[in-house]
């Protein structure tokens, strides 16, 4: 099936940028070497213009064109329910273009020169998206108990994966490189490279594993992978 071998190819590739993230931090602090002829840039999972933010962005907007097609499906237009798919969507394509041209860094940047010291953390330009959650998942409610179980489940573990690791890790890597007499000390720590490595992998097997289960939700209900145009 297309979407095992997909996850499969995703999981790897996760998988392996971890090990290259870790090995060049590793570099970095025991042999002093932070470049490694570009290579270390080019996997870190703390900078961004990158392989992993690359990657991201990439599932992200894939994830988005796999949910336009089910808005779009017979499927959903029987069940009255491609709006929800469609706004699911849009945010989704929204999260890849804030993952390469770094939206959420800006709003921190905003909130800084509007609150001073108090802003002077990058994590707080996810302040906007903590506040959507509540509203979005109002939004949905109807429609994820309408889904059976099966998808239902997938689809809240994979959104529980990600935010575990865009908000849950990201603050305590956030605590632990600006909180405390020694912050620029544990900025640079093993503590804040694990930290670090468990956010960005968090995010990416939970888009990795949502493509996953919207490719077996096309397969499920036979829903071809193509978009539907008007006839004008």
């Amino acid at each position: 099936m297309v979407s095992k071998k997909v996850l499969q190819f995703n999981i790897g590739f996760i998988l392996i940028l971890c090990l290259f993230n870790v090995a060049s931090y590793v570099m970095y602090r025991e042999f002093g070497n932070d470049n490694l002829m570009g290579f270390s840039r080019l996997v870190d999972f703390d900078i961004e213009g990158n392989l992993p933010s690359w990657f991201s962005s990439i599932n992200l907007f894939i994830a988005s064109i796999l949910l336009f097609v089910i808005s779009r499906s017979d499927d959903a237009k029987q069940k009255n329910q491609g709006k929800y798919w469609f706004v699911l969507s849009m945010i989704f394509l929204f999260m890849s273009f804030d993952e390469s041209a770094m939206f959420h860094e800006m709003i921190g940047q905003i909130l800084l020169k509007i609150t001073g010291p108090l802003a002077s953390f990058t994590w707080l330009g996810t302040v906007p998206y903590m506040v959507a959650i509540p509203f979005l998942l109002l939004f949905l409610y109807k429609f994820l108990f309408s889904l059976t179980p099966y998808f239902r489940n997938m689809f809240m573990i994979c959104g529980f994966i990600f935010c575990l690791g865009a908000l849950g890790f990201e603050y305590l890597g956030f605590l632990n490189f600006h909180v405390g007499a020694n912050s620029e000390i544990d900025g640079d720590s093993y503590t804040y490279i694990f930290l670090n490595t468990i956010e960005e992998s968090f995010e990416m097997f939970g888009v990795a594993i949502f493509i996953f289960s919207l490719l077996r939700f096309l397969e499920n209900y036979n829903i071809p992978l193509e978009i539907k145009l008007k006839n004008t």
